[in-house]
């Protein structure tokens, strides 16, 4: 019956089959019609994918596959669909976030490969979930071997992909500078479709180190290709990221609005992981402006977004962007609850998030003790933040740390000069205004400087005209007014 069915929906939208494939494919499907099934499924997948419908498209692609073990054809035609199809299923799986079973469709693809050259496109599909998952062994392993094929083969679009990949392995790893060099490498090579995802990363290393105006400019490259050839993914990674290095140069207005389209694009794909990311991403700049109210209620969408999915980094940010926040209103006994219930997470957590957690968990703490009056505690928990910024080259939490012991000494009777001096020195090569402002209102609030106090107030003035949100601007120029 069912093949009847779907044989007259055929003959009566001959000239328009597309508007009625998910009932062709259901049909076909149902009536064991493996020929027609696979063809009609594969269609419907890829229509729902276009129209942001990413299990239904990974459905479609099951029973595809399913149909596969009944149809007349030669082992090799059976093979390169049969790859191709758990292919179309993985990239739909991970666009609805289910990493690990995205991970499953490209294992078996793999191992339907018959060339290098097909075995190096899958292992970067492959690096893709890994990341995602936070398996970096895993990366690092399948960008060696892309490496390797790439050599072999004399393909530089492969070689390219390979180094980015080991980029982003090392960049989990806190080794910035190798990354940086290996994601500088790839792109002399070019931007290529393999390297797109991995390159997305490059960025944040470069504003992680300090470099924003090189994290705009290599955002510029990403994005006009991942726009061009749609690639959601990549485009998703990025966006925050260039959205956090516009707020670092204090060019909010362009900030706000790159953190809204990356919230809209993650909406529109249904992607609640890297949907989780983008907020959670977004309220440091809040925080950097003492908005905290603000921040606060970014925190919270971030945390209550990403519990409805297994992708655990931004839980664990905000988790402790709600404890930065208590801290700086001096409610330490919340501060001190909200970081008894992240810390284990904090500690045991492995690669990509492991070092920039544990570096904010240690700068968190020095605060805490600072404001509960432990000076000398403070000292400790601040100079081992100190010694993790440096180790990994996070200038932003050389600059806080230095700026929580410089008041700690200063508090102690002990010579602060160095720190604070070296503080507003690193601050200003950064090139944050608002970090500038924090490491100035730190400094005087040790001593006493009137040349360093009528440039603060002058800057506190510039960074919040460039703000467009007027509550944040108020809050910004209250919070950080210069006595």
């Amino acid at each position: 019956m069912h093949r009847h069915v779907g044989e007259a929906l055929e003959r009566a939208y001959k000239s328009s089959l597309d508007a009625h494939i998910v009932e062709l494919a259901h049909h076909f499907f149902q009536s064991g019609t493996p020929d027609k099934a696979i063809e009609y499924s594969m269609r419907a997948g890829d229509r729902a994918i276009q129209q942001v419908g990413y299990e239904e498209a990974a459905l479609h692609y099951a029973r595809a596959i399913e149909m596969l073990d009944l149809l007349d054809a030669d082992h090799e035609e059976k093979r390169t669909r049969r790859r191709e199809l758990h292919t179309r299923r993985a990239r739909a799986l991970s666009m609805c976030g289910a990493f690990e079973s995205a991970r499953g469709e490209i294992d078996m693809a793999i191992a339907l490969t018959t060339s290098d050259q097909e075995r190096a496109e899958l292992l970067l599909e492959r690096a893709t979930t890994s990341q995602l998952m936070f398996d970096i062994p895993s990366v690092a392993r399948a960008a060696d071997e892309v490496l390797r094929i790439a050599k072999s083969l004399e393909r530089g679009d492969l070689e390219s992909a390979g180094l980015a990949w080991r980029a982003v392995s090392w960049i989990a790893e806190g080794e910035t500078a190798r990354s940086i060099a290996d994601f500088q490498h790839a792109l002399q090579k070019g931007i290529h479709e393999g390297t797109l995802f991995a390159l997305a990363h490059f960025p944040l290393a470069q504003y992680w180190t300090g470099q924003a105006r090189g994290a705009v400019e290599s955002t510029t490259r990403v994005l006009e290709v991942a726009r061009r050839t749609n690639d959601i993914p990549a485009a998703m990674m990025t966006l925050p990221e260039r959205a956090l290095a516009f707020a670092c140069l204090g060019r909010h207005a362009e900030s706000l609005a790159t953190f809204q389209e990356a919230r809209e694009l993650a909406t529109r794909h249904g992607n609640l992981a890297l949907l989780a990311r983008v907020i959670s991403m977004s309220t440091g700049p809040y925080f950097d402006l003492f908005d905290y109210e603000h921040a606060e209620m970014l925190a919270e969408e971030a945390r209550a977004t990403v519990r409805k999915t297994t992708f655990a980094p931004p839980l664990v940010s905000s988790e402790l962007d709600l404890a930065a926040i208590a801290i700086r209103r001096g409610d330490f006994s919340r501060a001190r609850a909200q970081l008894d219930d992240v810390s284990k997470q904090v500690e045991n957590a492995g690669s990509w998030h492991g070092w920039v957690w544990r570096m904010r968990l240690d700068e968190l703490r020095a605060e805490m003790a600072l404001g509960r009056g432990d000076a000398e505690r403070a000292v400790d928990e601040a100079t081992r933040a100190f010694d993790r910024a440096a180790r990994i080259d996070r200038p932003k939490y050389r600059v806080l740390s230095m700026c929580t012991r410089g008041l700690a000494l200063a508090s102690l009777g002990r010579d602060a000069r160095d720190d604070l001096d070296r503080a507003l020195a690193e601050a200003r090569a950064v090139g944050h205004p608002a970090l500038v402002v924090y490491a100035m209102r730190t400094s005087l609030s040790a001593r006493p400087d009137e040349s360093l106090r009528r440039e603060a107030r002058d800057l506190v003035q510039a960074v919040a005209a460039g703000h467009p949100d007027e509550t944040t601007r108020e809050r910004f120029v209250r919070r950080a007014a210069i006595g």
